[in-house]
């Protein structure tokens, strides 16, 4: 039962590192990439139109990323339970305890 430990481990490991990868660069490409505003939009005008200061890439990186945390999180979390949960016992300890269904329920 050590190998589940073990593979719980590594998918936590292995999502959680990706996941970091992943937002690291997306929000760096996000965020440095030079966006090209008119200079003839000013005040009002750039409150009405959030086109103008978040480009296309805004409307289909960031719900990607959100699938990928939400993908990745959920990853981490099977990981972490796998990682935690302790093994179950095994049939032939209950057989030599000698507890058996119909005891039980006496």
């Amino acid at each position: 039962m050590q190998r589940d430990k073990i593979y719980g481990a590594l998918i936590l490991a292995f999502s959680a590192l990706l996941l970091i990868y992943l937002s690291i660069a997306d929000w760096a490409w996000l965020l440095c990439m030079p966006r090209a505003v008119p200079k003839d939009v000013i005040g009002f005008t750039l409150l009405i139109n959030w086109g103008l200061v978040f480009g296309w890439e805004w409307y289909v990186i960031f719900p990607l990323w959100l699938v990928t945390v939400l993908i990745f999180g959920i990853a981490a979390w099977i990981g972490w339970t796998m990682m935690t949960t302790p093994p179950p016992v095994p049939l032939e300890e209950l057989e030599e305890l000698g507890l058996d269904d119909e005891e039980e329920t006496a």
